[in-house]
């Protein structure tokens, strides 16, 4: 249904990445995730478990719709609201 957009918003993934100097295995690690897990994520895959969401934005101190994109977060709200 949506597959051109991107799903998930990577960039504050990746920008975490950088500013605490982790590899995409620490930062797994440090979530409780696997790595297969984070790379649906950033190739903006959908067979992503809740839990694993969750997980991350734990790590990152975001709230978990902060992990979507903003075109895809207010397509889908809209559609439940109508």
């Amino acid at each position: 249904m949506y597959s051109e957009e991107n799903k998930y918003d990577v960039l504050v993934i990746k920008s975490y990445l950088k500013v605490n100097k982790l590899s995409k295995k620490e930062f797994c690690k440090c979530c409780g995730i696997e790595e297969k897990t984070l790379n649906k994520l950033y190739n903006n895959r959908t067979d992503i478990l809740v839990s694993d969401l969750i997980k991350i934005s734990n790590e990152l101190k975001i709230p978990v719709a902060s992990l979507f994109s903003c075109e895809f977060y207010s397509k889908v709200q809209t559609r439940f609201i109508l």
